[in-house]
């Protein structure tokens, strides 16, 4: 099911745990850096999981900036739509139950 969540965004609310992608992104490029140095030394077993490495942990970086800047929205969105209540006053108490589980 594709949700559709409209331009209008209001919130900004920043990036979650802020320094993780920090991290994220210095692990994947100080392994890119290592992986290149291995290929050009020859170590090819090294350089190949150290390639994996900066890939793993680039994918994680553009994962993490996608899921804290606009994948809870898109979430959220469904989570509306699934109970229909477009923010109502139903709706939070609905939330208050599913905080609490």
């Amino acid at each position: 099911m594709a949700v559709h969540v409209t331009p209008m965004r209001r919130g900004e609310y920043g990036f979650d745990a802020p320094y993780a992608v920090v991290i994220f992104g210095a692990v994947a490029v100080a392994s890119g850096v290592g992986a290149t140095i291995f290929w050009r030394e020859g170590e090819t077993r090294v350089a190949a999981r150290m390639t994996l490495f900066s890939v793993f942990f680039l994918l994680n970086t553009v994962s993490f900036l996608y899921t804290t800047r606009r994948g809870k929205f898109v979430e959220w969105a469904a989570f509306w739509i699934a109970f229909s209540c477009a923010g109502t006053s139903e709706c939070s108490t609905w939330v208050v139950v599913a905080a609490r589980c």
